[in-house]
């Protein structure tokens, strides 16, 4: 549009510059035509004056002593020598006063100067039209002159046309332009939303998916768990018992060939001796065995370790993925409220600074007009209160998410950015902690919301 509007300023240069030529020769030959028409008539008269001077002299000299005041004036448009005595007496009135100056012409008793009218002029004489012909008393014209106008008006026709294009039509085009673009630009948008939503709603699937998985694994992994913490606490148990059985079992028996190997002699004491270092020998295997089946027992306490610690990983994934779900669920909204608004209000607004949705032509809120207008809200004070999205999501104008509050508390407004708002009813628990209101100070359309999502019954 910028070149459009450059060509049109070019044009309007051009046809300038033609009206100017077209003109020049015209004005640079009446001004030197006057130049000379002016000196002719200024010589002729003064000639002429001077022929009616002489001629009211005689008149002067031939009458009586009274009119030796006779004074002597020359009319030259009408060739008229007077001579008067000063009073309004004319004494004498000459229509023809002689011959004509240099550069003028007799025509009947009057001096004109010839080839001095231009085209549609009246004249006396055709000779004193420039072209030499005339009809009617009018100067005739030989084309130039018409040629000349006709040029004039149709230049200057298509100055005006320009004029208008420049200042009129260009910048409605330019605003159409701009308009087409901005509503190519939100059907863009709308349209990257659409795929945006599509692609949000394939992620939403995947981390439900992943979530579902990761939660079948934790419970299988505590079924896992269950069993060998049982199994564990059984074989601890058994070993406990198995060990205490064992000690006391060969501490007796030893016990038993020990006292009879006080009361024995020779080779009876000597094959008591024997089975003491048997039984021994018995009770260190045992016990070596049960020592085996305590590291089996501490090997299912490693792998109830490893369990806990993989539970806890899990716990850790399936936070995480909880998270991603919630992050993933709130741009989803977001952008269902930013394609629900485009495509109510199609080509009507544009994005603030801040993101807001605005109304192109006033520039007014759209959350604001909704309140007010559309919704027929209770009235807030546009001086000290504004509009609050209660779940922070400022595409989200549906009523039951709009609330007028104070705009005296910045606290309330810095802790917000602060606060961890994922949704509708962490953004009402906000508005109780921060603002101290109960579930009677909410305004009907929020209390009716309340009621729906039941939050009146869990206060």
């Amino acid at each position: 549009m910028d070149t459009a509007k450059k060509v049109s300023v070019a044009i309007l240069c051009i046809l300038v510059l033609v009206l100017v030529i077209n003109n020049f020769e015209y004005v640079k030959d009446s001004i030197t035509e006057r130049g000379r028409l002016f000196r002719i008539e200024v010589a002729g008269t003064a000639q002429l004056k001077e022929q009616c001077d002489n001629i009211c002299n005689g008149a002067r000299i031939s009458a009586s002593p009274g009119y030796n005041k006779i004074k002597a004036s020359y009319n030259i448009d009408s060739c008229d020598c007077i001579c008067s005595d000063g009073t309004e007496n004319i004494i004498t009135q000459i229509k023809d006063v002689g011959p004509c100056p240099e550069g003028m012409v007799k025509c009947g008793t009057r001096c004109l100067i010839p080839s001095s009218k231009k085209a549609y002029q009246e004249y006396s004489c055709k000779w004193e039209c420039k072209t030499g012909e005339g009809n009617g008393h009018t100067c005739s014209d030989d084309g130039s002159e018409t040629k000349r106008q006709i040029t004039n008006w149709i230049v200057l026709i298509l100055i005006l046309i320009d004029i208008i294009l420049i200042f009129r039509i260009l910048p409605k085009i330019e605003k159409n332009r701009r308009l087409e673009e901005e509503k190519q630009k939100l059907l863009t948008e709308s349209g990257n939303l659409s795929e945006s939503i599509e692609k949000l709603k394939h992620e939403k699937e995947n981390i439900e998916k992943n979530i579902r998985n990761i939660e079948k694994e934790i419970k299988e992994i505590n079924i896992e768990k269950e069993k060998t913490k049982n199994k564990l606490l059984q074989n601890k148990k058994e070993y406990d018992a198995e060990l205490v059985e064992l000690k006391s079992k060969h501490k007796a028996e030893i016990n038993r060939w020990e006292i009879k190997k006080q009361n024995a002699k020779g080779e009876a004491r000597k094959e008591i001796e024997s089975h003491i270092r048997t039984e021994k020998s018995d009770y260190a295997e045992e016990l070596e065995d049960l020592e085996h089946r305590k590291e089996r027992v501490n090997e299912q306490n490693r792998e109830l370790s490893i369990l806990i610690d993989k539970q806890k990983e899990l716990n850790k994934k399936l936070t995480i993925a909880e998270e991603d779900f919630k992050k993933n669920n709130r741009r989803l909204e977001i952008k269902k409220c930013k394609d629900k608004w485009i495509g109510e209000y199609h080509g009507l607004l544009k994005f603030d600074k801040k993101g807001y949705f605005v109304f192109k032509d006033s520039g007014k809120y759209l959350h604001r007009y909704l309140y007010t207008e559309k919704y027929n809200l209770p009235l807030f004070d546009k001086e000290t209160e504004t509009i609050h999205h209660i779940d922070t999501n400022i595409y989200n104008n549906e009523p039951w998410n709009l609330i007028a509050i104070p705009r005296k508390l910045k606290d309330f407004n810095n802790h917000l950015r602060h606060a961890k708002i994922d949704d509708w009813e962490s953004g009402i628990q906000q508005l109780k902690e921060q603002l101290g209101m109960d579930k009677e100070d909410f305004p009907e359309h929020i209390k009716k919301e309340m009621k729906k999502r039941g939050l009146f019954a869990k206060d």
